[in-house]
């Protein structure tokens, strides 16, 4: 499927400033969901995705549940479109439906036009709520699960919605909630991040306390915990500093640059320890120790994982029916393994999953990836991957480069899209220009609508996309 063909590039609005917006480079399908939602993703995204470069706000970061969507903007908008039939897209169930009239043999009665969802707080003055004060809040990351939906917004709160049969929203009950709310748990705890695969979550503070939910309770047999539960590592000094899921397991990420890895899957090896069982506790993953590698950037796909060293090595596991672990071979792996390059001297900044293909940025960066998808077929190998032909004007002498990689995966449909900087309106000799975004590569690993903050090259973009912490 063609997305995105008639999209312009993005046009900067301001003289000597480095400017970022996304783009989807492809999209692949595991199953047929022509009679679901396929042609009319790429058609509602499209409208979110023209709007948001002609108001200078562009999509940075999207995330896909089973048959709904989740984007959020530079500036920190939400957008929400796709099935609604449990309130997943933020709005009450059955509003802003799509007319059946506009859609082929009336097969697509449950999904909503694009929501532009507006998290509002109202203001209070000696404990009195004032409307007139209202203020909206905006996002910095978003997360969907199969039928429902995260939204961490820019003070450190989780706002959640939709299906809630597993207590899966983290509100301590197991009521559909059609609009965003927040996790009152985590009140007065600043989060960073949130994730979700399935049914289960897992959030992380600003301190690096890790929270998972709904969860078993070891106390009451066949009670399930709906609100989140605090866990720990090995250690009760490691900090969790990131966590990225797959289908039934995840890895963990700490503070010294080890991994630990739990789920009640490991068919496939998937939890990287060497042997085909489930662990419902973190594990650490020895291997690295071992081998004296410290890991900074992890991502997994349905059942397989990347990791990224300090160094720019990359190691995979798990599922590798498709090539994906770029190990030279299609079988499954149980045991981190190194990825080889053509060129054996290359340094990976950047890794990134798809449900079954792997991608790697490189320092000069160029995109290699490995496994299937709707570019790639069955490539055990890491291979270049070929930009030019999905972005054109992003030719050899282009001010367009990619300086981030993203995936976003369900089990219908998998996306990968890139982070590209426009340099046309700076006027930087080729050695400064490759510096700056270099260093914002190597940085910008983590899975938010804004890059961090880097004093160095901060004055190189606007205000408005490079912003100081502590004014988040």
């Amino acid at each position: 499927m063609m997305l995105m063909s008639n999209n312009p590039i993005h046009n900067p609005y301001e003289q000597g400033k480095i400017y970022l917006f996304a783009k989807i480079l492809d999209f692949d399908m595991m199953i047929n969901t022509d009679e679901t939602y396929e042609n009319l993703w790429a058609s509602i995204f499209d409208s979110i995705y023209t709007k948001s470069l002609k108001i200078n706000d562009p999509i940075q970061l999207i995330s896909l549940g089973s048959q709904h969507t989740l984007c959020t903007s530079q500036k920190g908008k939400i957008y929400t479109f796709g099935w609604n039939n449990y309130g997943q897209c933020g709005v009450p169930i059955n509003s802003t439906l799509i007319n059946k009239n506009d859609i082929e043999n009336n097969l697509l009665l449950n999904i909503t036009k694009y929501n532009e969802l507006k998290l509002k707080v109202l203001n209070r003055v000696d404990g009195v709520k004032i409307p007139e004060i209202e203020e909206v809040i905006l996002s910095k990351g978003v997360s969907c699960g199969e039928d429902h939906s995260f939204i961490l917004d820019q003070n450190g709160n989780i706002w959640s919605f939709g299906l809630n049969l597993n207590g899966q929203l983290g509100l301590g009950h197991n009521n559909i909630i059609e609009k965003p709310t927040i996790i009152s748990d985590f009140k007065n705890i600043k989060m960073t991040q949130i994730k979700s695969a399935g049914y289960i979550n897992f959030a992380i503070s600003e301190k690096g306390n890790a929270y998972i939910w709904p969860w078993q309770d070891k106390k009451k047999k066949n009670s399930i915990i709906y609100y989140p539960c605090k866990f720990s590592l090995k250690n009760s000094n490691e900090k969790v500093i990131n966590i990225s899921c797959g289908n039934n397991f995840c890895i963990i990420l700490n503070n010294n640059g080890n991994l630990y890895s739990m789920g009640k899957s490991n068919k496939y090896g998937e939890l990287g320890l060497g042997d085909f069982n489930p662990h419902l506790h973190p594990t650490l993953i020895t291997y690295f120790i071992k081998s004296n590698e410290r890991i900074n950037q992890i991502s997994c796909g349905f059942k397989h994982t990347i990791v990224k060293t300090t160094t720019g090595k990359v190691y995979t596991w798990g599922w590798g029916g498709k090539g994906q672990l770029g190990r030279n071979t299609y079988n499954n792996m149980n045991t981190p393994g190194l990825v080889k390059f053509d060129n054996p001297f290359v340094k990976i900044y950047q890794v990134s999953a798809g449900f079954r293909s792997s991608f790697f940025l490189c320092e000069n960066r160029k995109i290699y990836s490995c496994g299937c998808n709707g570019s790639l077929s069955m490539e055990k190998i890491p291979v270049l991957f070929d930009i030019i032909s999905k972005i054109p004007e992003m030719s050899i002498e282009s001010n367009y480069s990619v300086v981030r990689i993203m995936n976003s995966w369900c089990k219908s449909f998998s996306i990968f899209y890139v982070t590209v900087a426009d340099s046309n309106m700076v006027k930087f000799s080729p050695v400064k220009l490759n510096s700056i975004l270099n260093n914002l590569a190597l940085k910008w690993i983590n899975e938010s609508s804004d890059p961090p903050y880097i004093e160095s090259i901060s004055g190189y973009f606007p205000i408005s996309v490079m912003k100081k912490k502590n004014n988040n």
